[in-house]
């Protein structure tokens, strides 16, 4: 691409406007045209179950209280015992951890911190029997949950969506590129959702393939993100629960991991969808070669110490050796690392923990009040119920139409699940804007604000407790302070302790960072450059041109420094300063839908690591000034190679 010597032969990049050829030399690419295809909108794909069939059921899956999960939690174990009732009681229900769906009733008082039992208020859950947790495979985990490298793009981590700072969910989901349109289709209609950012469309072969909603920006989920804090309390994960009690092996079925491994069946979806992390039909074979190979965390500008310390520049072969005490890097283990590290992310340390294990000033009277509310008149805690704030049940609560998103009754097939969607746990809620499964509400005085009317939609399914409550404007300010202020453990927003992260290559803004103007034609249309993946040292840069006539002429003009303000050249505002390093790829034609992807080779030499690196577009258009047109300019950095 460019030549290590700064010295490479091509054509000047100098305006001349009375030129007759384009270019005066080019290169070859390696190019090819794709056609665009509709998609489904971005829905949850649909994925085979494995139910057992209990006595006297019908062929619906078990409710999650009367299943496999729920006998495992009534076995006896420790737990809250009692509360001791002191003066001006108030009613606090608690779920008892001994027990899924059965309730003890404590009277307690407003100030009953102090008398609170020291153990017993928040414990971690068993560990699958097959996956016990360790040093190294919680540091293998968290090498690879933010890892870009993971993705086929090498551009997304399952970090990216789920950022201790956010209180272990997706920060970006306030980005107007992160809206997805809801059950219309259609964006700026009242059914948007405000998901996850995931990838460019992309095919099996590796072209850029438009999507229907999205073009050729990347996809966004259909549904806002969950977190990663705290998951291991629950024994199903995702809004609609598909991510079961029992890990299966993605490929085979077969059962690995009984029990207590909702985090390994989460853990494995997300690396093959191809909205999130994955191109069309990428298989795990095709990810465990590809990772095998690769450095760990090569991509992450910055890296815990203590992690990178363990890593130690080796290969993702050597962590699983040393984590798993044998060779081999597969579904199963990745899962595993994945879960072991996630299990790890356990928020404590909250002001109701301190409050609940004696230190009755870890809540202030505000709080103390909201606590109150929680409790009693808010109804809160009957499906936020404590020390987990949450519950292992689905409930519809009118957020949305239950036709828009079916929710639980999508995966388990009972119409009277339509709509119901995972109560989330609350702890570290105030980081976790915005709210609902779909987004909706941007701040918590919004989720209050709607509980408080009953919810927004009817349904016969519409769970019992959401009814108009009738809060004051003091009361709501009460319960709000206790929401943001004392659900929130300190280490979680400081990204300290466990939550810990190494930084993504992603959030970099000079990282694919778009500068200068496109230039359109006659009727308003200008071209796209279209890109996902690091520029990698012994690579192939992939770029897309987008938004041409069909089987039209392009080229990819790439340089070393760039002309920000731009200058005119042969019609178009050309943002490339026309070194002598300067290379023009091309020409290449569009296929017959007007875009087409490109590889380009990024040489090997070590000087070039590190460098910035200017591109632009350009498109053979006879409605164009001059019969051109041009895309925006784009900056972007070598790194290391693979």
């Amino acid at each position: 691409m460019i030549c290590p010597s700064a010295v490479t032969a091509g054509a000047s990049l100098a305006p001349e406007p009375s030129s007759p050829a384009l270019f005066s030399e080019t290169r070859s690419v390696t190019c090819c045209g794709a056609s665009s295809s509709a998609v489904n909108r971005g829905r949850m794909p649909s994925i085979p179950r494995f139910y057992p069939v209990l006595p006297g059921s019908d062929s619906f899956p078990p409710r999650v209280e009367d299943s496999e999960q729920a006998k495992e939690l009534a076995r006896p174990r420790p737990g809250l015992a009692s509360l001791r009732a002191i003066n001006s009681p108030t009613i606090l229900l608690l779920m008892h951890p001994a027990r899924l769906a059965r309730w003890t009733l404590v009277a307690v008082a407003a100030t009953w911190g102090a008398h609170a039992p020291a153990q017993g208020w928040l414990t971690k859950p068993p560990e699958p029997g097959g996956n016990p947790s360790t040093q190294e495979k919680v540091w293998l985990g968290q090498a690879l949950f933010w890892d870009e490298q993971l993705s086929s793009s090498q551009s997304v981590a399952c970090g990216s969506c789920h950022m201790p700072e956010a209180g272990g969910s997706d920060p970006r989901s306030f980005r107007p590129e992160s809206v997805a349109p809801g059950f219309d289709g259609l964006f700026g209609t009242t059914d948007d959702v405000r998901g996850s950012i995931g990838l460019v469309r992309t095919a099996m072969d590796g072209r850029f393939d438009p999507s229907a909603e999205f073009g050729f920006h990347p996809q966004v989920t259909g549904r806002k993100a969950g977190t990663a804090i705290n998951a291991l309390l629950n024994t199903v994960l995702f809004w609609d629960g598909r991510a079961e009690f029992s890990y299966r092996n993605p490929v085979t079925g077969q059962v690995i991991l009984p029990t207590w491994a909702a985090l390994e069946s989460q853990a494995v979806e997300p690396v093959t969808n191809s909205i999130e992390m994955a191109k069309m039909g990428r298989s795990w074979s095709e990810v465990e070669t590809a990772l095998s190979a690769r450095r760990a965390l090569a991509l992450s500008p910055q890296v815990p110490t203590a992690l990178a310390q363990w890593v130690a520049g080796r290969d993702y072969a050597a962590l699983f050796d040393e984590a798993f005490g044998s060779p081999g890097v597969d579904v199963d283990r990745i899962a595993m690392a994945l879960a072991a590290y996630q299990r790890s992310l356990f928020a404590d340390q909250t002001p109701l923990d301190a409050f609940m294990n004696g230190n009755s000033a870890a809540l202030n009277a505000q709080q103390q009040r909201g606590l109150g509310l929680f409790q009693g008149k808010g109804r809160c805690v009957d499906c936020h119920s404590f020390p987990q704030t949450g519950r292992q049940q689905f409930h519809y609560t009118g957020v949305r139409p239950v036709h828009e998103d079916l929710g639980r009754g999508a995966i388990t097939g009972n119409p009277a699940d339509h709509g119901k969607m995972l109560t989330p746990g609350l702890r570290n809620i105030a980081l976790r804007a915005p709210y609902f499964h779909n987004g909706g509400a941007p701040h918590l005085r919004a989720v209050i604000d709607f509980y408080d009317r009953g919810g927004d939609f009817g349904h016969p399914n519409k769970s019992a407790q959401i009814t108009p409550i009738g809060f004051t404007p003091a009361e709501k300010d009460d319960l709000e302070a206790f929401l943001r202020e004392a659900l929130t453990d300190p280490r979680v927003p400081a990204a300290a302790g466990p939550f810990a992260r190494p930084q993504l290559r992603s959030e970099d803004p000079g990282f694919h960072a778009r500068y200068g103007v496109a230039t359109p034609n006659a009727q308003g249309f200008a071209p796209q450059l279209v890109v996902d993946d690091p520029f990698r040292l012994g690579g192939a840069a992939r770029l897309g041109i987008a938004g041409g006539p069909p089987a039209a002429r392009s080229w990819i003009a790439v340089d070393l420094q760039p002309d920000a303000a731009g200058r005119a050249f042969r019609g178009v505002r050309l943002h490339l300063a026309g070194t002598p390093s300067r290379q023009i790829f091309g020409p290449q034609a569009l296929g017959p839908a007007g875009h087409a992807t490109a590889f380009l080779p990024v040489p090997s030499a070590a000087s070039l690591l590190g460098l910035r690196i200017y591109l632009q577009a350009f498109v053979e258009d006879a409605l164009g000034p001059a019969g051109l047109t041009a895309t925006a300019a784009l900056s972007t950095p070598i790194l290391s190679a693979e």
